[in-house]
């Protein structure tokens, strides 16, 4: 689908003032001299002047080689470092110097030259000649000989005899040289059969490798084969040798050999058979081949063929009016750069590039033009993607087409302009009566004087329309040696008449040479302009009167043959910005592969671009290893800002790119679907969805309120239909739903949309809305305020609301909506399935019916019955039939499903025989609807049904008081219990003791006491048991005296006994579990257990020795004073002394400890951060506050499965155990999986387990680190402890032990506060220079990882040891 656009001419002339009228030029060198900082041309002549001239035509220095050696034929002229090499026909080889222009003679070949070449890599001098013959002096043999850059022979082969061209064309001897430089080939006519032939030789030896024959396997020579040279391409073209060959009388064809000289494929030249094909060439791609013609008038032009999909294109032809073509050579770097000889000493140089297509909006159509020739080949690719070379339809012109010009306005929106080789033009407009593509076409005819040469026009551009003129401005170039070029205004005028006619308007000089001209995207009216400097220019028309001005863009950073620009930028200004960054938005792409945005590099390899308007995307293909297209949107280019670089900004990836073939290229992006056509590099076309183009289609739809397009789209493409309704929820809810029923009227697409809503929002996860799409949102309600999580029910109230309506204002007839409103019963949350079998049965009910038959098993109830069992399992149905309590629904649900009719039968039977509510209650068991199942049990119970049938069945059942407790027992229904009996006391107090007993087994101990307090009368002995195990030790004893106690003394000493017995097991108890527990709770469990030893237990020792475990010194003092025991007062202070000599121990651990481990979580928190920085945080949560790193989840499954088996090693080995890896273990032992009793096998040994070693810079490591850093800093309850030791050490009178447990503990704050405010400033520092780092060299620097903030780092920078009491610190202040 491309296109060859010219791009650049310059027209070039030999100034020699003593030159022949009759001499012209043969060859043509271009380089770059070392005394010279310009180009330089080097230019020989038939005639032997050698001369070289710069870029504006002066001429430096001029060398008559005929003065080495007379004769003329002078006819190749190359550069073979350091000198230039000259050829003639006459023999003669002359070398020159490129800085002076002096000459020598190298050589002289007696006989001539023929021909001669050199090879590609400039290595070899490939020369045909003739010598004498060694048998027969008298006459002469063919030679082929090669010589190195020092002209020395490297071999020489005589071969068969020729006949000498001797100046007359038709026996022109041809040799050309293969791209690798490997073989090489001569076209000669042969002395023997006068036939021309072409033989390929080998370079090193010259050897015969092939001679030119046919492909048919015969053998035979190829015939007709003309004079017109050999052109060899590369492996672009398949490494083929071209020649002429004549077809019959009026055909002639360019044929092409295959390196084992088998001819292979061929084309056909379209001209007269007396046209006659005077040079051929390849460039250096091989994908042009440029062909000299010369016509029977004796004009010359240049043909330019491609090939793709084995069919060849004439994309271009120049044709020069009054000069001869004499010869074609294309630059041997540059695939696109090539110069045309002439005769009259001139030459000219062009610059071609490919467009990769020419497309165009034409009258609601977007077709693709591809030029062949005469022929304009048509494809809409709107309709159909038709791979080239053919076409949906095709326009034929009397001459090859130059250029495509189109039309924007309404007058002419279905006009395109047509310029010729000839340098005329054609206006070609769609016959809109005609079906598809079919366009009329009109010549314009020249009128006026022509100021400019008409041939000399390119780049034309439509840059005004009215209504029956149309405005088109060109490049003419300069003339002979000029640098400077004109922009011509041409008017076309009389379109709406059978001769439109074309004059030529105002010319405006330009200094410097026009590299492209491209029409605003966004305006019918001017155009920019890029020149070869990069520069950019603005052409705008007012009063039908063109000017240019310099742009205010910025311009481009390299040329850029390929350009689009935006000219108004307002729509694409974000709202609340006080100036806009861009007054235009201009693109380019250059040769280099490298796409720019004024002066800012967008990426370094795209192939193809494509501004689309419509979709507000600039597209661009990506090259390399990862072949993309990538979207980059108007509105966030248009705030790029260039002060960023490109790695940190997102928006250089594009809005979702698209993974493509390598060496695809963008032909079209559709302005009204969301698609883009591709060409593979095969050439074929293919037509994709991208997602970016996909989404802003269907937000755009869904905001504009097109709910039918979009969900078509949505439906083709598989996007998720969430989408419809979350964009704008609330816009849904209120209009956007009964639009959308409106708009889709497919019932099955309704059941689709409802039956994959979700209780997401996809725009948050999946489908993030962009900000340039949001940008125009207006009274849109805030989407924070929505509830997702009850989104489907809402969508599906509100669609079945609608529905039912349209179905009773008669928009629709009765039941159309039948199931999509069943779909939205079955997708709410909790499914209301129970009605949607309500809504089945009132439907069949209402439908008139001459048959007996239960309408329940009508064709359209179980029509509906199949669909809804589609939504939601049969099983299901079925049970929520049952809940209903219509076994006529029931059996009609479970006619269709997979049930057993021997079983749903006798149960439906069954349960229609048994009394009302024992039924119900029956159905809510089995449906374990416990609360509805005590309700009709108590409804039985009350109302006396008779269950004797029931009994018979099983002793346990019926429905007696007895029953209903063991229910409400069974499944905690105490509560409702309590509410149906409220009226019977006795019965609530049996409720009372059975709620109570539950929550003793759900170790609800406090809530237990209070129930069994609350039965009337209270039940005294589960309320004993409920504070006891509560640890309620003040209500316990006030229960236990409550007895009624016997006077007598024997029986007050037992009572007396029994009472301390209790108290020491109370006590006992309440400090059996303190150890793990909190200082505060630890030490009011040990201070409440003496409080019962004292009080009930009269146990002073007991008491005290509590007290001490609790370190309540003081308190144990007090109560040993009380009691005036000294042995117990000793054996307090020596319980305080022991505690300070082991705290003191402690602190010195501690502090040792504090310090080696902040060393140590130092150095992993850098590796942990290297880790987070290289490879991504891990899929768990970091350190929170309580140091946990796992979630329960997490502990569970990352447990190994041999841990997983160990737990279940006494289930029975045929339950299957599955993790959640989904691993079946079907017994406890692997050994004997799947073992007969015929495979015994060995026992393997048990494997030991291998202690896993922690990763470094790991989670786990990290987490260990960090909680021995908390247990070595001081809490405040050990701070206390502590606090309270040392007062009691200085009431005691040992002062020196107190101060010297308190200057012990300040140390070790001071030696914990020490190491940890290094570790600050140390962290600190290298956080300071990792910032510095950054702003020198970027996010990406390897050091950067320090800059990671873990969540766990504030912690830790805070953590410190709590400080004793500020009285503790003065009284040791003054002491």
């Amino acid at each position: 689908m491309k296109n060859l656009a010219l791009l650049g001419e310059r027209r070039r002339a030999l100034n020699l003032p003593n030159a022949d009228s009759g001499d012209y030029i043969v060859d043509i060198c271009h380089g770059l001299s070392e005394d010279t900082d310009s180009p330089s041309t080097v230019v020989l002549t038939k005639n032997g002047l050698l001369s070289r001239t710069s870029e504006n035509g002066d001429i430096l220095w001029t060398c008559n080689l005929e003065e080495l050696k007379s004769g003329g034929g002078w006819f190749n002229a190359s550069f073979s470092d350091p000198e230039l090499v000259c050829l003639s026909t006459c023999g003669a080889m002359v070398s020159v110097a490129p800085s002076t222009g002096e000459a020598d003679l190298i050589g002289v070949f007696d006989y001539g030259l023929e021909a001669a070449s050199w090879s590609p890599d400039g290595e070899v001098l490939l020369m045909v000649t003739s010598s004498e013959d060694d048998d027969d002096p008298t006459k002469t043999k063919s030679v082929l000989i090669s010589m190195n850059t020092q002209f020395e022979v490297l071999a020489e082969v005589t071969i068969p005899t020729f006949i000498p061209s001797t100046n007359q064309t038709d026996r022109q001897v041809s040799v050309a040289w293969r791209p690798d430089g490997s073989l090489c080939a001569i076209s000669t006519i042969d002395d023997e059969d006068k036939m021309r032939k072409i033989r390929i030789y080998k370079r090193e030896t010259l050897e015969l490798h092939a001679v030119g024959r046919a492909e048919d396997a015969s053998g035979s020579l190829v015939r007709n084969l003309q004079n017109q040279g050999l052109a060899w391409a590369s492996a672009g073209c398949s490494q083929a040798l071209a020649s002429v060959q004549r077809k019959g009388k009026k055909t002639q064809q360019i044929v092409f050999f295959e390196s084992n000289g088998l001819r292979h494929r061929e084309f056909t030249l379209r001209e007269p058979a007396t046209t006659t094909v005077t040079s051929m060439t390849w460039n250096v791609d091989s994908d042009l081949l440029a062909l000299g013609v010369r016509e029977e008038s004796g004009s010359y032009k240049v043909q330019l063929w491609h090939r793709c999909n084995y069919h060849w294109y004439l994309k271009k032809e120049l044709c020069f009016p009054n000069r001869q073509v004499v010869c074609i050579k294309f630059d041997a770097e540059k695939s696109s750069d090539f110069t045309i000889l002439l005769n009259c000493l001139e030459w000219r140089e062009y610059e071609v590039r490919w467009d990769p297509s020419t497309t165009a909006i034409l009258d609601g159509n977007f077709p693709a033009f591809v030029v062949d020739g005469c022929l304009l080949n048509i494809t809409p690719l709107d309709k159909a993607l038709v791979p080239p070379p053919m076409s949906v339809s095709q326009c034929t012109m009397d001459f090859p087409i130059s250029e495509t010009m189109f039309c924007r306005s309404g007058d002419h929106s279905g006009s395109m302009l047509v310029t010729l080789s000839n340098g005329s033009f054609s206006v070609l407009q769609k016959n809109r009566t005609a079906a598809g593509l079919m366009f009329g076409c009109k010549e314009v005819s020249w009128i006026g004087q022509q100021i400019v040469d008409v041939h000399s026009l390119r780049s034309h551009v439509v840059v005004h329309e009215e209504a029956s003129t149309i405005q088109v401005l060109a490049v003419a170039c300069g003339e002979n040696n000029d640098v400077g070029e004109k922009l011509i205004a041409i008017g076309i005028s009389g379109l709406d008449t059978a001769e439109p006619f074309a004059e030529i308007g105002n010319t405006i000089d330009l200094v410097g040479k026009v590299l492209r001209m491209s029409r605003w995207a966004d305006a019918a009216s001017g155009c920019i302009i890029q020149m070869q400097d990069g520069s950019l220019l603005e052409y705008d028309v007012v009063d039908a009167v063109g000017s240019v001005a310099p742009s205010e863009s910025e311009p481009l950073l390299e040329p850029c043959p390929w350009i689009c620009a935006v000219k108004n930028v307002s729509p694409f200004h974000a709202v609340g910005e006080d100036a806009e960054r861009y007054s235009k938005l201009v693109f380019g792409l250059s040769t280099k592969s490298r796409l720019y945005f004024h002066d800012i590099m967008l990426t370094d390899s795209a192939s193809s671009m494509f501004l689309s308007m419509e979709h507000e995307f600039l597209s661009y293909a990506t090259a390399g290893s990862r072949c993309q297209i990538r979207f980059l949107n108007l509105f966030d280019l248009s705030g790029f800002d260039p002060f960023m670089g490109p790695d940190q900004l997102p928006i250089l990836e594009g809005y979702e790119p698209r993974n493509v073939e390598r060496g695809a290229r963008i032909v079209a992006i559709l302005p009204s679907q969301p698609m883009a056509v591709l060409q593979m590099p095969r050439g074929n076309l293919e037509g994709i969805y991208p997602r970016a183009l996909l989404l802003r289609y269907a937000m755009t739809k869904i905001r504009a309120g097109e709910y039918g397009d979009a969900f078509c789209m949505m439906r083709k493409h598989k996007v998720d239909l969430n989408l419809l309704a979350d964009l704008d929820p609330w816009g849904f809810l209120d209009n956007g739903l009964k639009q959308f029923l409106y708009q889709v009227e497919n019932i099955d697409h309704l059941n689709l949309f409802i039956s994959n809503l979700r209780e997401i929002d996809v725009t948050q996860a999946r489908f993030p809305v962009p900000a340039w799409f949001s940008r125009d949102k207006e009274n849109v309600k805030d989407r924070t305020s929505f509830d997702f999580t009850t989104k489907v029910s809402q969508i599906c109230l509100q669609a079945r609301s609608v529905m039912i309506e349209m179905e009773n204002s008669k928009e629709k007839p009765e039941g159309h909506f039948l199931l999509p409103v069943l779909s939205t019963f079955a997708k709410e949350n909790p499914p209301r399935l129970d009605e949607a079998l309500g809504l089945i049965k009132t439907n069949a009910l209402n439908v008139p019916s001459e048959s007996k038959k239960n309408p329940l098993f009508g064709e359209k109830a179980q029509h509906s019955i199949r669909y809804l069992a589609f939504l939601a399992e049969y099983e299901l149905l079925f049970e929520t039939a049952l809940g209903m309590y219509d076994y006529e629904v029931a059996r009609a649900v479970a006619r269709n499903s997979q049930m057993d009719p021997k079983v749903y039968l006798p149960l439906l039977k069954r349960l229609n025989d048994l009394p009302k509510y024992y039924g119900k209650f029956e159905i809510d068991v089995r449906l374990k609807r416990f609360e509805l199942a005590l309700r009709n049990l108590f409804a039985s119970y009350i109302n006396q049904e008779d269950t004797a049938c029931v009994l018979t069945e099983s002793k346990s059942a019926g429905n007696t008081f007895e029953n209903c407790l063991t229910l409400i027992d069974e499944h905690s229904l105490h509560q409702l219990g309590l509410e149906l009996f409220k009226d019977d006391d006795e019965k609530r107090r049996l409720i009372f003791i059975a709620l109570g007993e539950n929550l003793m087994r759900q170790q609800m101990f406090q809530t237990a006491l209070s129930v069994f307090l609350a039965a009337e009368p209270p039940h005294l002995d589960g309320a004993k048991q409920a504070a006891r195990a509560a640890g309620d030790w003040r209500c316990f004893f006030s229960l236990a005296n409550n007895e009624d106690i016997d006077e007598s003394p024997d029986a007050m000493e037992i009572k007396v006994e029994q009472r301390r017995q209790l108290a020491r097991e109370v006590a006992k108890d309440l400090v059996k579990d303190v150890g793990s527990q909190a200082s505060q709770k630890r030490t009011a469990a040990y201070t409440g257990a003496a409080r019962i030893l004292l009080d009930y237990g009269d146990d002073v020792f007991g008491a005290v020795d509590m007290l001490l475990k609790g370190e309540c010194w003081q308190n144990a003092h007090r109560v040993a004073k009380l009691h005036s025991r000294q042995d117990l007062i000793k054996k307090c202070i020596d319980a305080a002394t022991s505690y300070a000599y082991d705290a003191m121990d402690d602190f010195e651990d501690k502090s040792a400890t504090f310090a080696t481990t902040t060393d140590k979580y130092a150095e992993v928190l850098k590796l942990r951060k290297k880790n987070v920085f290289f490879e991504g945080p891990d899929p768990v949560n970091e350190l929170d506050e309580t140091g946990s790193l796992f979630s329960v989840a997490s502990q569970y499954s990352n447990m190994s499965l041999q841990s997983s088996a160990s737990m279940v090693s006494n289930v029975s080995s045929v339950i299957s155990v599955k993790t959640a890896t989904t691993f079946t273990m079907t017994g406890d032992d692997g050994i004997n999986r799947h073992r007969s009793k015929f495979n015994k096998g060995k026992k393997k040994k048990p494997k030991r387990k291998r202690k896993e070693r922690r990763k470094p810079g790991s989670i786990e490591e990290l987490n260990g680190l960090v909680q021995t850093l908390r247990l070595c800093c001081a809490s405040s309850d050990f701070a206390s402890t502590v606090a309270e030791t040392i007062q009691y050490l200085i009431f005691v009178k040992q002062l020196p032990l107190a101060t010297q447990l308190f200057t012990r503990y300040r140390a070790m704050i001071f030696s914990i506060e020490t190491s940890r405010r290094e570790r600050v400033q140390a962290t600190a520092k290298e956080r300071a220079d990792a910032q510095q780092t950054e702003r020198m060299d970027g996010e990406q620097d390897e050091t950067n990882y320090v800059l990671i903030e873990l969540p766990i780092e504030r912690e830790m920078d805070g953590l410190r040891c709590a400080e004793l009491p500020e009285c503790l610190v003065n009284f040791f202040a003054y002491v």
